[in-house]
């Protein structure tokens, strides 16, 4: 299997009780992560000239003359979605700023999403930091936490979005986590979610029973993680190169040292199955997204998945072997 360089998400998932706490989790989240991974780029914008919308997404026609086609070298915005009071939702997208900051902070209670993404032009290409939150449920559920992660073959553990999530898991108490190719889905999916055909909003419902997947970095939240023999069984199981109990009782783990040693070797990803499997949900998984529609007598090409293709059924307590 060779090693596959696509676009990578880095997500935590975090449970709330009220509204209010989860906006301290949503808020919480983008404004550490700004600090942990763009302090400079956000200084440098908060400091300077307000920043002027250039087409995207609708916010200028190309007919007004403030249209720009090109991304200035210094960026910043944010948008959020959050329901409106006719009904349905409404969307604000505004340049990045001390007033959208504050707009952030008004919402953060009741949003439904919300992206604050920051870049900067290096000389051979833009620096991006993309950051956000989606929300399930509204009373009580969950956040989704999520971070855009470099894609490279030299990725580590030592970059900073894996160094933030890590930190952040040290002091929140997580009841899922993990760091994949982004899919052709919705944000965050897993690779599992998707060769299942189960929908995030089930799996986060289950999450105290079964993960929503595995890979390069998954993280277990404790209720799962002693069903699976704990820390100690984990790391002795030699199947990772990081075990780490982290807030709650969690335990963070880290596949392989590189994202390459992962994406290209299927052996890898087997024996992180073979542990895991007892808490995965049980069906015979798909290889692969689709490219383009199927055509009749034209072989269908696909983007593999990145996980082993058995059922973890056969390894659940009772399964007949």
């Amino acid at each position: 299997m060779e090693a596959v360089i696509r676009d990578i998400t880095g997500e935590l998932d975090v449970s709330f009780s009220s509204p209010e706490e989860f906006g301290r989790i949503a808020l919480g989240w983008l404004t550490e992560g700004v600090q942990a991974l763009a302090a400079g780029i956000s200084e440098e914008i908060l400091a300077g000239p307000p920043l002027k919308p250039y087409w995207h997404e609708g916010l200028i026609q190309e007919e007004d003359p403030r249209f720009h086609p090109e991304v200035p070298p210094l960026w910043g915005e944010i948008r959020i979605v959050y329901p409106s009071r006719t009904g349905g939702y409404g969307q604000y997208a505004k340049p990045y700023s001390k007033t959208s900051l504050r707009r952030l902070e008004a919402l953060s209670g009741e949003l439904n999403k919300a992206i604050v993404s920051l870049q900067r032009w290096a000389g051979d290409g833009f620096v991006i930091h993309d950051l956000e939150v989606h929300r399930e449920g509204r009373g009580n559920g969950h956040a989704r936490p999520m971070v855009t992660v470099p894609a490279h073959e030299d990725l580590d553990a030592s970059c900073p979005e894996v160094t933030f999530m890590r930190e952040y898991c040290a002091g929140h108490a997580v009841a899922f986590g993990h760091v994949s190719a982004r899919g052709r889905g919705l944000p965050g999916e897993t690779d599992l979610e998707r060769a299942l055909n189960r929908q995030t909003w089930t799996s986060l419902a289950e999450w105290d029973r079964y993960l929503r997947g595995y890979s390069w970095v998954t993280v277990v939240p404790a209720v799962l993680a002693a069903r699976l023999g704990g820390v100690g069984a984990l790391r002795g199981s030699g199947a990772f190169a990081v075990v780490n109990e982290v807030a709650g009782g969690s335990v963070w783990l880290q596949a392989t040292r590189r994202w390459s040693e992962w994406a290209g070797d299927q052996a890898v990803v087997d024996r992180v199955f073979e542990v895991l499997a007892p808490v995965l949900p049980p069906g015979m998984p798909e290889p692969g997204d689709p490219l383009a529609p199927p055509e009749p007598d034209k072989p269908q090409e696909i983007i593999p998945y990145l996980l082993s293709l058995r059922d973890a059924a056969d390894f659940h307590a009772g399964a007949e072997k």
